[in-house]
């Protein structure tokens, strides 16, 4: 009896040891899921408990508080055509509009209750309709099939060199604002570069139906994309698009006039002819027409005496107001510099607003890569081809009025404007007049040419709230000093308090291991035991069964992928190279540096050496020249771009032999170092 109990003991202990370790490998697998997850979607509540569709297609709900009150209703639908741009409302319960304080779907309302519920329905019956009408006539697909009317834009567009055509009323407003923001950053907003996005790959007509057929289209297949990116385009559409003369939008190139109430435009640019084929002018108002209805919508808002709102139209152009409580809204910024910030953003910092119309512009959407260099879809129109800053976001704030300003409008094209222009243009602006008379906050999120990751702002510091430890990766570089601001490229990394989880983790590991080291000894003193008492199948009990053995090897798996996640480092030395800089030996100064992924170099301003710079089909050539004791020397660093970017010396003339040339290969990964001792160069990777 008692060794039956001894038995029955053993196999209980057994069978407890191996769900202790199934235990602490879902803990473990559970700890490094949530490790990840971003702290929103662990404290996601729901907000929406009412759900009424509208005739019209838009759908309505009612929000409501932490108790389960409704405080407030909310508007949804897409709008302007293809792209799908989602317009949503939140109007909150406001002692000077509406009192929302009930379910817009309830059947038990009273009379006062119902005549709010039918003023909401006719207030967005009006922003569907006012959407719509302004969607009509600014969308550069919209020429009359399907059932749809020719819009504006599209008419313009088709115009010849001469014509004179009458507009709404809204294309003639957007134009004008559009005409004051191009004159305003001398150009770096421009609504007549329509033919440069076009060629790049990042209009409506290639985003939303693929058409093809014009003479400087690249059709691929979705795998050549995936694989290659979009093809380039070539030089001669380029240099024929981005012509001054092509892209003008002043007032004598772009007429706009009012006649007893009527609207015209007037098309007095010549088009570019490119091999004998004609390509008339085409504007876009993309970029104003989100913002505008945003600001609509403020204008009927401030009519009604609504001042609790939220309005939203593309994630991009939005006002705030006050939220149901009578305090500020909090807003989130995504981390512009995280790879799949496109498809599953994170928060990375967020603030405080209210009363203030917001545009955020991000470079890392609606972007490939071709021969490993990334083309996003803001364009240079001076340049001709898409903008390469370093500009990775950029969010800029203007406090609201009754819309009549149209500030969501100017903040729109300010975020593009700002983005053309980059680092320098950006510290410009905080210093004119314009930023400080009208009280415009810019929030800019830039990586310089070394990849170091910047942050540019007027804002105060303090009053941002980290979302994300990659906060603590950035730099604060925009200072103001003696009352002008000045952009600081040695500004150390933002500090803050950190939360150090290694003690957690180390006592972790070494209770796993204790676990693991007592159950292995546990097991083989049992076996031993069975076997001199000659219990019954002993011989057949094998030490370590196969489902024993599959559970430590996946307990094993979890702890190397923890400590790796936590404690690897990142080896460069199998990075594709990013940079590749030129570095004085004597002085360790850097000469020169070239950005692979934004094809984008930059030269010391106080360089010795006469550095001259080739673009090639797939990278450039670097030269430097300089004279030693009366003889002429030089180095020529040869770097390629693509999937796996290359350096290399190729040629030189160094007092002695060409050891920097011969003795040192290509480099392929960061890390990597070619010395040319005689003439005292260093060619670095990273």
């Amino acid at each position: 009896m008692v060794s039956v109990k001894i038995w029955h003991c053993e196999i209980a202990t057994k069978v407890t040891m191996k769900k202790l370790f199934l235990a602490i490998l879902i803990l473990s697998l559970l700890f490094a899921t949530f490790a990840v997850i971003p702290a929103s979607a662990l404290s996601a509540t729901e907000s929406e408990k009412s759900y009424q569709p509208h005739a019209n297609g838009y759908t309505l709900h009612s929000m409501v508080d932490g108790d389960g009150n409704p405080v407030g209703i909310s508007f949804s639908k897409s709008y302007f055509g293809a792209s799908g741009i989602a317009v949503s409302i939140q109007l909150y319960s406001d002692p000077n509009g509406f009192d929302l304080g009930f379910w817009i779907g309830g059947n038990s309302l009273t009379d006062d209750q119902l005549a709010t519920r039918a003023k909401v329905v006719e207030f967005f019956d009006w922003v569907d309709a006012t959407t719509n009408a302004v969607d009509a006539v600014a969308n550069t697909q919209y020429n009359g099939q399907n059932g749809l009317p020719t819009s504006d834009i599209y008419r313009y567009n088709q115009a010849s060199q001469g014509a004179e055509l009458q507009i709404d009323y809204h294309t003639y407003k957007m134009l004008s604002i559009g005409r004051e923001m191009y004159q305003l950053t001398n150009g770096a907003f421009n609504p007549a570069i329509y033919r440069l996005v076009d060629l790049w790959g990042f209009s409506s007509r290639i985003y939303s139906q693929g058409n093809f057929g014009l003479p400087y289209d690249r059709e691929v297949t979705f795998a050549e994309w995936q694989a290659n990116g979009y093809p380039l385009p070539d030089q001669k559409y380029i240099d024929a698009f981005s012509n001054t003369a092509f892209t003008d939008f002043s007032q004598s190139a772009v007429t706009l006039t009012e006649k007893d109430g009527n609207y015209f435009v007037t098309k007095n640019v010549a088009p570019a002819v490119v091999d004998g084929v004609k390509f008339d002018q085409w504007l876009d108002l993309g970029g104003i027409a989100k913002g505008y209805v945003v600001d609509l919508v403020k204008q009927q808002l401030a009519q009604i005496g609504q001042t609790r709102f939220f309005v939203d139209a593309g994630s991009s152009s939005q006002t705030y107001g006050f939220n149901s409580t009578g305090g500020n809204i909090k807003m989130s910024i995504n981390d512009p510099f995280d790879e799949y910030a496109g498809f599953f953003p994170t928060g990375l910092v967020g603030f405080e607003i209210a009363n203030r119309s917001v545009s955020t512009s991000g470079q890392y959407v609606r972007k490939y890569t071709t021969n490993g260099i990334e083309y996003a879809h803001i364009v240079d129109g001076k340049r001709g081809a898409p903008a390469q800053t370093g500009i990775n976001s950029i969010t800029i704030t203007i406090p609201d009025d009754d819309g009549s300003n149209y500030w969501a409008c100017k903040a729109d094209c300010l975020s593009t404007a700002m983005t053309v222009l980059g680092r320098d243009g950006i510290v410009d602006f905080c210093n004119t007049g314009f930023f400080s008379e009208n009280n415009i906050d810019v929030l800019v999120f830039h990586q310089a040419i070394d990849g170091g990751k910047q942050v540019l702002s007027n804002m105060d510091q303090s009053a941002l709230t980290p979302l994300s430890d990659s906060w603590q990766q950035l730099s604060w570089n925009l200072k103001k000093v003696d009352g002008h601001w000045t952009y600081d490229g040695n500004a150390e990394l933002i500090e803050l308090p950190k939360t150090d989880y290694t003690w957690l983790l180390v006592v972790f590991a070494v209770v796993v291991v204790a676990l693991f080291t007592v159950v292995v000894v546990a097991r083989y003193t049992t076996h031993k035991h069975k076997q001199s008492q000659n219990i019954p199948f002993v011989k057949k009990d094998k030490f370590f069964k196969p489902a024993d053995v599959m559970v430590y090897i996946v307990l094993v798996l979890v702890i190397v992928v923890l400590f790796s996640v936590f404690f690897g480092e990142n080896d460069q030395a199998f990075q594709n190279i990013q940079t590749v800089s030129v570095v004085d030996m004597q002085t360790n100064q850097v000469l020169f540096m070239y950005n692979v992924t934004r094809n984008e170099y930059q030269v010391a301003e106080d360089c010795p050496w006469s550095v001259t710079v080739t673009q090639t089909e797939n990278g450039i050539v670097v030269r430097f020249e300089r004279e030693f004791d009366g003889e002429m020397r030089f180095n020529q660093v040869t770097i390629t771009t693509g999937a796996q970017p290359t350096a290399k010396m190729t040629d030189s003339i160094c007092g002695f032999h060409q050891d920097c040339v011969r003795n040192f290969g290509t480099m392929t990964t960061a890390g990597q170092t070619i010395v040319c001792s005689p003439n005292y160069l260093k060619v670095v990777t990273d």
